[in-house]
């Protein structure tokens, strides 16, 4: 290898850590019982140090982004001057799913920490006390969430490195390794959302704007998306099956099924009681807005009728976009039945608030209490709508 201060941002094919160009390194300045003065040398002032082959486009690694950082080419320097290409090759990406496999260690040691701060908190604290804490906690969870983001995507260059150096193993080095990662993934899927067909989400800035599968809410560019790590291979990214920041978490504490299909139902499922919360809670907020002279007089018609055009446009994304891609994956009577027992339902119940909304409103009809009272209670026990959906006839009009 040569080494000098990276010109660009790269991640180490190592650790598979991201080092930034612009940053210092001021872990790799530190000097040890064996630095030498070339060692010391290395770290350029606290720059960061990329090591890359001195053969550089002659060499097929290095044409494969094979860099290292400083830390991870001052532990190679032992390396046996003997040693075969099999034998580095194998020892090599040995080391790197263990340097994972820490990294994943670690990210749920503070996880667990973290919710047995919360929990200790719930049980000590006062209620004003808790709620300043909770702030606190949030901005931890933050950071216990970027570590996460952070093995995700370091594991799965690892799996494009085992992929492109699997000719250079022997069959049950292959093997070895394989079980080693399949693993390290089953324990990472336990604290994290997963895709429908159950392989672990990569994330980034998103490259387009785009829709969560999972709230439905629209995200703009550069906002964080999250995708299948199989990409090409999975049939729901074929689908733009992505989600966003927000969903990534809450699906964490999702259950773990085995099976696809029960998997595809409970986010059907699911994606259609948040729709239904969040409508809830932005209409009582709107209540409570035009009830205030203030807020009520200076809102337009506009402002006041968009709630209501998009969760419109949400409800026909979903059935359009989710709900309709799914039917060949789950049995038909589930299908059936979150169509029209749970979907038709709160479509046909937006659809009544809205009118309802309209008529006290804009046109003084004050005998509907459904608005300000009936949605607030039990959105699907305490309601009676004003007209059944004709389910026969929707099925002719499709």
């Amino acid at each position: 290898f040569v080494h000098e201060p990276t010109p660009i941002d790269f991640r180490c094919r190592h650790c598979f850590k991201l080092y930034d160009a612009a940053a210092t390194d001021a872990t790799d300045s530190v000097e040890d019982e064996e630095t030498t003065a070339e060692d010391t040398a290395t770290t350029s002032g606290n720059k960061v140090i990329i090591h890359y082959c001195q053969q550089q486009r002659e060499c097929a690694h290095f044409n494969s982004d094979y860099y290292l950082c400083n830390e991870c080419a001052m532990a190679l320097r032992l390396s046996d001057a003997h040693e075969t290409v099999r034998w580095r090759t194998n020892a090599r990406l040995t080391d790197s799913i263990a340097i994972i496999d820490a990294a994943v260690q670690s990210a749920k040691s503070k996880q667990q920490h973290e919710r047995n701060r919360r929990k200790v908190q719930t049980e000590t604290e006062e209620k004003n006390t808790k709620n300043t804490q909770n702030d606190v906690g949030d901005e931890e969870d933050g950071d216990d969430d970027d570590e996460w983001k952070d093995v995700s995507v370091r594991v799965y260059f690892y799996e494009q490195q085992l992929e492109r150096l699997q000719d250079h193993l022997s069959g049950e080095q292959r093997q070895r390794l394989r079980q080693r990662l399949e693993h390290t993934l089953s324990t990472m899927k336990q604290h994290l959302a997963t895709c429908l067909c159950g392989n672990l989400f990569v994330s980034g800035p998103s490259p387009i704007d785009y829709e969560c599968r999972s709230c439905f809410h629209e995200c703009r560019v550069e906002q964080n998306i999250y995708v299948c790590k199989s990409k090409q291979k999975c049939e729901h990214w074929r689908n733009h099956y992505y989600i966003c920041d927000a969903c990534s978490i809450s699906l964490r504490a999702s259950t773990k099924f085995k099976s696809e299909t029960e998997r595809i139902v409970d986010r059907l499922y699911g994606a259609i009681q948040f729709m239904a919360d969040e409508f809830q809670q932005e209409m009582l907020q709107k209540m409570i807005q035009i009830q205030t002279p203030e807020t009520s007089s200076s809102s337009s018609r506009a402002d006041e009728l968009k709630i209501f055009s998009t969760y419109t446009h949400r409800l026909h994304s979903f059935e359009r976009n989710f709900l309709e891609q799914m039917k060949a994956h789950i049995p038909l009577t589930s299908f059936e039945d979150i169509r029209h027992s749970q979907f038709k339902r709160l479509q046909s119940y937006v659809l009544n608030v809205s009118s309802h909304f309209i008529d006290e409103r804009y046109r003084f009809k004050s005998q509907s209490k459904l608005l300000i009272f009936g949605f607030i209670r039990q959105l699907y026990d305490s309601i009676r709508m004003n007209a059944d959906v004709d389910d026969d006839d929707d099925d002719d009009d499709d």
